[in-house]
């Protein structure tokens, strides 16, 4: 079918033959109803479709796209419409056999239930479109409508998801309330970075340069001094000079490699020695002398106020890292990010002593690294928009729209861009660990190789099943968590293999080719749905042949993690994957039991654990695994998943499925009893002491299997730069603590010291609000970090008193309705408010603002 992608209406013929309403003239409004309808089943909502044209929409020849996290019950809407489930996230809105023109001016309701429920503006559907259909010429004119309106909640059923979901909602009252244990605190009483080293020990006397700054270096650091260098620079207004072999005087930064006896010092770790006589990092390795350039630069203020003077207290430190491993999760499968802001994330990351980045590469609804000969990865699964056949692209997902990149749904790295990103991640130490999901999540790569199936077989081409990863006589019928229908690819085919080998070759040549370390591919392996394989004539011949019963999926994806293990062998890869592949389920149906994998211990598989929802009796899969000789990587759901919502809000974007987590959640993890992290479940009830008594501890002489901690950013709703940044931003400084800085003092044997914890927490939440947050406004270009929300109570006498989580950071308000601006009053003490709404807002040194909140005032 051909076709239009038009900016302004075609006239069409027959029954579409009168003027049509622009797409933007048709306003979609969507609102919550009531969560509380039927438990944790369903919640009901309800579209609005307004139309703002001139002339009427057709009661036919049209049908209406968009994209919505839930599933939607059949025929729980009005009978002159249908809501018809395409795949994934996609849904249509079809013309019933008793729907009316709607006319100008008018709007029609559509209310309807979906599973679970929804709380705030990220959950509203997104990305709708109308495509507008000429039966007779075979056309198609699509249309983009505005972005949808979300109607704000009103009361309980609307933004709690059932009855007893008690979590509070973030008002201004449940802010002040959390922030009365806060305090501002003198700088000198502030940790003197983040993370906070192992060892400071104060001195009298600062350092003062007196001359312009030199690096004094051997020429094994040329890195780590060009990098010093230039981030001086960015301060000094020059870039100061590199030198070697030179007495160093009281202005030099003297960098100096030793070996490791002379010393006692980690691999990673460091000496800092800041003295009235000048600057020395020593250490016996590259990246330790890197890690102390940022312990040094973290002294320096990289925004500094009038004439600029370097005035450093002076201080000893010795310094090294709790973990090996301390990595961020970046998915760049679902909204692609570009090389500037990948680059950008890794500077950050590197500024805070994290040293890998988990690249999230493909996924159901993007392949985003460019694979040698096979073009239709990038040119098919690196796009979205409209399409019936996905020959040119894939499905739009998450809002993505009808038209190929014009958004961040489409997009993805050339060789040379990856390259780029490998370099440059080496020069600050930081390992980049590719991700290619599979069995699952692969709907991406299927669509890809079935489109060039199609292609060559068009040409006869005897090649055209060489990649291809399904069986396309497959019968059987599954749905992913996601709503996906086929996203999972075929195990039993040969050519599923051939195609792991050809993408695995091309990515180690691509690390070989920028010089960059690769051990390791991530393979994913999670949310393999039941019913995959069943009705597949390939796995059947495979069955018979290999005398596997069809009743243990399980076997068949034994089976999988066989061939997949001999391929990485083949390329000297170690295996690495969600936390699934380190389990059996030996059950009926092949989900039964879980059990721990014998086969793949010792070093043979990494697992990353994700699970450990409080209250869904898998938390303690880690333990499990490292008790078991699995080295673990932790990425919590509870405590490390960035992309859920900071709190309990409608305008807080994000998810909420596995907790809420703020900086506070990655600060307080603790990697080795994470039952101590647990405070309360993901509807707001306090955790109980005894609650875990039964789950597995980690035994101390298992302790060393705990590799490190990583922060995920998954992002199905992370669609611009801004929101990357204000996901992981500053949520990853406490992810950087906890990874780094070593055992804390508050924890206990068996729980958290509450006193220790909250001096504790009040010195980091200090460092932040005073130091971090105003030097991520000018770092690296400058972050869209997440403001805190300010907390306020009015008391009898009509005074409003506010606090806030970060201490340090500005607060503006006013006491006339308005919303601040920069130019609004900076609250300094309690003032006296009568009459209108009083508005807070918490600002940057450069003038950005974070979400208003509002005191009533009665």
């Amino acid at each position: 079918m051909k076709i239009l992608q038009c900016t302004m209406i075609t006239m069409l013929s027959g029954s579409l033959a009168h003027a049509l309403p622009l797409g933007d003239q048709l306003k979609v409004s969507w609102q919550i109803l009531d969560n509380y309808q039927d438990g944790a089943n369903t919640f009901r909502s309800q579209l609005i479709i307004e139309n703002n044209g001139k002339d009427s929409l057709p009661a036919q020849d049209w049908e209406i796209y968009f994209n919505f996290a839930r599933l939607i019950t059949l025929g729980s809407y009005p009978d002159f419409v249908d809501i018809q489930h395409v795949n994934g996230d996609v849904h249509k809105i079809v013309p019933g056999k008793k729907l009316k023109p709607l006319k100008s001016g008018k709007s029609m309701s559509i209310p309807f239930d979906a599973n679970f429920w929804a709380i705030n503006h990220t959950d509203k559907p997104a990305g709708f479109y109308i495509v507008y259909t000429n039966p007779d010429k075979g056309e198609e004119h699509i249309e983009v409508l505005s972005e949808v309106e979300f109607i704000k909640p009103d009361e309980p059923k609307q933004w709690n998801r059932i009855k007893e979901d008690i979590w509070p909602l973030a008002n201004s009252k449940w802010h002040f309330k959390n922030n009365k244990r806060l305090q501002v605190l003198p700088k000198e009483q502030l940790p003197v970075a983040i993370p906070e080293p192992v060892e400071v020990k104060k001195l009298e006397s600062n350092w003062q340069p007196n001359e312009l700054i030199r690096i004094v270096v051997s020429k094994s650091l040329a890195n780590e001094a060009d990098y010093l260098a230039k981030q001086l620079a960015t301060v000094l207004g020059y870039q100061p000079q590199v030198i070697s072999s030179v007495q160093p005087v009281v202005s030099d930064i003297v960098l100096q490699l030793v070996e490791d006896s002379a010393q006692g010092l980690h691999s990673e770790g460091y000496r800092l020695a800041i003295t009235d006589q000048g600057v020395q990092i020593v250490a016996n390795t590259n990246q330790g002398i890197f890690y102390g350039i940022q312990t040094l630069l973290a002294q320096i203020d990289t925004n500094p106020v009038g004439e600029i003077s370097i005035d450093i207290p002076g201080m000893q430190i010795k310094d090294y890292p709790r973990f090996s491993y301390r990595g961020l999760h970046l998915d760049v499968a679902r909204h692609f990010q570009p090389v500037t802001e990948v680059k950008k994330l890794i500077e950050v990351m590197a500024y805070y002593k994290l040293n890998r980045l988990h690249l999230h590469l493909t996924d159901d609804e993007g392949w985003r690294l460019a694979i040698n000969g096979l073009e239709e990865l990038t040119q098919v699964g690196g796009r979205r928009g409209h399409t019936t056949t996905e020959d040119d692209h894939l499905l739009p997902s998450f809002g993505s729209g009808p038209f190929p990149g014009v958004n961040q749904g489409s997009g993805f790295y050339s060789a040379n861009n990856f390259i780029d990103i490998l370099t440059f991640a080496k020069t600050r130490h930081i390992t980049v660990v590719p991700e290619i999901d599979l069995p699952g999540h692969a709907r991406a790569a299927i669509k890809s190789m079935e489109a060039r199936y199609r292609r060559l077989i068009k040409l006869q081409d005897e090649q055209a099943n060489k990649y291809l990863l399904s069986d396309l006589a497959d019968q059987s019928s599954y749905q992913s968590v996601q709503g996906w229908k086929d996203n999972v690819i075929n195990v039993c085919l040969p050519s599923t293999y051939t195609f792991i080998e050809k993408v695995l070759k091309e990515i180690k040549e691509l690390y070989q080719q920028a010089n960059a370390e690769l051990t390791s591919v991530h393979i994913g392996g999670d949310e393999v749905p039941q019913g995959v394989w069943q009705k597949s004539p390939v796995c059947q011949q495979l069955i018979q042949k290999n005398n596997i019963s069809l009743a243990h999926v399980a076997l068949l994806k034994q089976y999988f993690m066989h061939r997949i293990s001999n391929i990485y062998s083949k390329y000297n890869l170690k295996l690495a994957g969600w936390e699934e592949l380190a389990f059996t389920k030996l059950g009926e149906d092949g989900y039964g039991a879980k059990r721990v994998n014998p086969f793949y211990t010792e070093g043979k598989l990494t697992p990353y654990v994700w699970n450990n929802v409080w209250g869904w009796g898998d938390e303690d899969n880690a333990y499990q695994l490292a008790n078991n000789h699995y080295p673990v990587v932790l990425a919590n759901a509870t405590n490390l998943y960035f992309d859920l919502a900071y709190e309990k809000h409608p305008a807080e974007p994000g998810y909420y499925w596995a907790n809420f987590t703020n900086t506070e959640s990655s600060y307080q993890f603790v990697p080795l009893d994470l039952f101590q992290s647990a405070r309360t479940d993901r509807m707001g009830n306090v955790i109980q002491p005894d609650q875990f008594e039964n789950k597995q501890r980690l035994k101390s002489k298992n302790a060393s299997y705990i590799r490190g901690l990583q922060g995920q950013l998954w992002s199905e709703n992370m669609k611009t730069a801004h929101l990357l940044e204000y996901f992981a931003l500053p949520k990853l400084l406490g992810l950087s603590e906890r990874a780094w800085s070593k055992k804390p003092s508050w924890v206990g044997n068996k729980k958290i010291n509450t006193k220790l914890y909250n001096q504790a927490w009040n010195r980091f939440a200090n460092r932040l609000g005073q130091v971090e947050l105003p030097k991520l406004d000018s770092l690296f270009g400058g972050f869209d970090y997440r403001l805190p929300i300010p907390g306020a109570v009015l008391n009898e006498g009509g005074l409003v008193t506010v606090n806030i989580s970060l201490p340090g950071t500005v607060v503006r308000y006013t006491t006339d309705g308005t919303e601040p601006t920069t130019n609004s009053k900076i609250y300094k003490a309690p003032f006296s408010a009568i009459g209108p709404p009083v508005k807070l807002r918490a600002f940057t040194r450069n003038g950005r603002g974070g979400r208003t909140v509002e005191v009533e005032v009665k």
